[in-house]
């Protein structure tokens, strides 16, 4: 009786560990994050907010979206409701991964999708602005298939930005303030 009620103990201090090791690893995450005043993926935080089926527009794309378009003045000036799910450098899977995300909580009347980075060759994509789009949004299914697509299928690189990006931006210690 002695060992099972030790045993049940050890199960319970090693669940109870890992658990406190998730969350402060999940809040370490965030706060290595980057953030500057110009973070277009401050949009996805706004997105998970919004209301479900409350937007008649989505703008999905890269910067050229989400610097050019105004969601007060179509709202104030024409009643149309929208939402700009733009993000820096948002390579065309990532786009379609965000789309993705989009159509779980609207059913927008229309969806306008910025094509700038369409004549943009993949391999010239920075890693770190791959990690930029992924970062801020909600752990799914759809999002460890896009980045394996993104990654022609290599599981490191999709854990990696996906369910662990602390490996990504391990080394923004030093800008921390």
């Amino acid at each position: 009786m002695k060992n099972k009620n030790q045993t049940i103990k050890n199960i319970v201090s090693c669940i109870g560990f890992f658990a406190v090791f998730a969350i402060i690893y999940y809040y370490v995450q965030l706060l290595l994050i980057p953030k500057s005043q110009f973070n277009s993926t401050a949009a996805v935080d706004g997105f998970y907010a919004l209301e479900e089926n409350s937007q008649d527009v989505i703008f999905l794309g890269s910067s050229q979206t989400f610097c050019t378009v105004d969601n007060r003045i179509l709202e104030k000036e024409y009643g149309i409701e929208s939402y700009d799910f733009g993000a820096s450098s948002q390579q065309l899977g990532i786009t379609y991964y965000y789309l993705q995300e989009c159509l779980k909580t609207q059913q927008p009347k229309v969806i306008m999708v910025e094509m700038c980075m369409v004549f943009r060759p993949d391999n010239e994509f920075a890693e770190f602005a791959i990690a930029w789009n992924y970062a801020p949004t909600k752990l799914s299914y759809e999002q460890v298939v896009s980045a394996k697509k993104l990654f022609d299928g290599d599981m490191r690189k999709t854990v990696n930005y996906c369910i662990l990006p602390l490996f990504i931006y391990h080394s923004r210690w030093e800008m921390l303030e």
